[in-house]
């Protein structure tokens, strides 16, 4: 496998060489931790470039075949894509690709993100704050303390019919922190592109939770960064492909607000949980930097609305919330481009400010105080067992 820290630039320019880390900086010594990972799982390492290395992995047991490769690859991506605490007490968290060796046609000399080294370095900050927040998410996950609840999704001419279920993430009453640090992190993970072990964990969430209530249709969010056909998603397809009944009753939210430049990945990524029998939703349109064209090229069964401008950028001191002309026009634009069902984001939303919706299109999301506690996140202890093993 090789296993490259892509953030490598960006913790170099952010935290600089620092005491107890000689010359070098904070990334290589994230990276030296990865490698003692590795070799402490048993695996060879090899280092080929300042940001990546090979890790070979022992096959001299019994033989396995692709598919348990795939999965133990799978599991990697878990293991080393987790907190790492540095001698000086600094936390910072690695952004880690792993991909077989098979795959890739160049391994040369990397340091990827060596670009960041720009004049005006006031990004640094906010990189440095980032990277706490993330820290805190991920100690927050680890200790249990983020749970799972249950928003209801209900038409606007009905609002006590429930459609559907869509998952959504809360703080436990466990956690010292308030509620509200809950959308800060989250955000930070957006924007340092860390959003993948996240929702790998949600979404094999959601299956659990849809195979132990047979009659449940649930709706799960991920963020548009994670929507590719690779290596993070091998268990999660052959779980869908294993049972398409299951399939049939999750819709997969792929959330809009991060800018792509190329959506090929994401429209195949759309196209493969379609095939396994998975309905597709926009989550947030018009709240971020949407692309018309990808919304016309995988026509979502669903759409969401967002009611807030840039919502999910949490150094705003408060959202734009939308004029009723502009959802209005928002709505219409849905319409036009795919005859399907589309949501306005207005959790507080009353019965009598529900009465303008058409509802043989529009459906409201619950209100937030509907949301109850449905257990903890899928526990990634299984996952690590195996790498382990």
């Amino acid at each position: 496998m090789l296993v490259t820290l892509r953030n490598y630039g960006q913790l170099n320019a952010t935290f600089g060489p620092a005491a107890g880390y000689g010359a070098d900086g904070i990334a290589p010594s994230v990276l030296r931790a990865l490698s003692w990972i590795c070799a402490l799982q048993g695996a060879f390492i090899e280092w080929v470039g300042p940001d990546r290395l090979i890790v070979r992995l022992d096959f001299s047991g019994p033989e396995l075949s692709e598919q348990e490769k795939r999965q133990l690859v799978e599991d990697w991506l878990v293991l080393l894509n987790r907190r790492y605490v540095l001698e000086d007490d600094t936390e910072v968290m690695p952004a880690v690709s792993v991909r077989l060796i098979e795959e890739v046609a160049n391994l040369g000399p990397g340091a990827e993100g060596e670009a960041v080294l720009l004049q005006d370095l006031t990004w640094q900050a906010d990189y440095r704050r980032d990277i706490a927040l993330a820290v805190a998410l991920h100690d927050q996950l680890d200790k249990g303390h983020i749970e799972v609840a249950r928003s209801t999704i209900v038409p606007g001419d009905d609002p006590d019919c429930v459609i559907y279920h869509e998952l959504v993430l809360q703080l436990s009453a466990a956690s010292s922190f308030p509620a509200s640090d809950l959308p800060l992190w989250l955000s930070a993970l957006q924007r340092l592109g860390m959003t993948r072990l996240l929702d790998h964990t949600l979404l094999h969430t959601a299956l659990d939770q849809l195979i132990a209530d047979p009659e449940l249709t649930l709706a799960c969010s991920i963020s548009l960064q994670s929507a590719a056909c690779d290596l993070w998603w091998n268990s999660l397809f052959e779980r869908l492909e294993s049972d398409p009944q299951l399939a049939t009753r999750l819709v997969v939210q792929i959330a809009m607000p991060v800018p792509v430049l190329n959506t090929a990945p994401a429209e195949a990524f759309c196209q493969r949980l379609r095939d396994a029998g998975c309905s597709i939703a926009f989550d947030g349109f018009g709240s971020g930097r949407c692309n018309l064209d990808f919304l016309l090229a995988v026509k979502p069964a669903i759409v969401c609305i967002g009611e807030y401008h840039a919502y999910l950028d949490a150094r705003k001191e408060s959202p734009d919330i939308w004029s009723d002309e502009v959802i209005d026009a928002l709505q219409a634009l849905c319409r036009a481009a795919i005859p399907h069902v589309v949501i306005i984001e207005r959790r507080e939303a009353t019965k009598a400010a529900m009465h303008g919706v058409d509802g043989n299109w529009s459906l409201y999301r619950g209100r937030a105080g509907q949301h109850r506690g449905h257990g903890q996140l899928r526990s990634r202890e299984r996952a690590l067992q195996r790498a382990a093993s």
